[in-house]
């Protein structure tokens, strides 16, 4: 459980995120997708940063 904790952490930093995960066996898999929420709140950060008076 921390691992599955500490990848979805680490994926969600880069605009990731953990879809599913599942045994098969011995092993695990793990579906990770992006998250377009991520995106567009970076964006929102993006834009907050820029200076004033600055448009595009």
């Amino acid at each position: 459980m921390l691992a599955e904790q500490l990848i979805g952490e680490t994926f969600e930093m880069q605009g990731f995120r953990i879809e599913s995960v599942k045994k098969a066996g011995s092993e695990l898999v793990i579906t990770i997708v992006h998250d377009l929420r991520y995106q567009s709140l970076l964006r929102g950060v993006q834009q907050s940063r820029r200076l004033p008076g600055y448009t595009l």
